[in-house]
């Protein structure tokens, strides 16, 4: 699940772990780089489930 933090900064909340990762700071989603941030908010999340498909 994804989640906005109260300073406006994205995070992916893992249900399973109880475990909370930063995505994306406030800053990034300011930028005119939409399609550039989104694809790193993608990758990040890609990484996370690759990290528990090894576990």
């Amino acid at each position: 699940m994804i989640g906005k933090g109260k300073s406006g900064d994205l995070y992916y909340i893992d249900g399973d772990r109880k475990e909370t990762v930063k995505i994306m700071e406030e800053e990034e989603s300011d930028q005119w780089t939409k399609s550039i941030q989104i694809w790193k908010c993608f990758l990040r999340m890609f990484k996370i489930v690759m990290k528990k498909l090894d576990n």
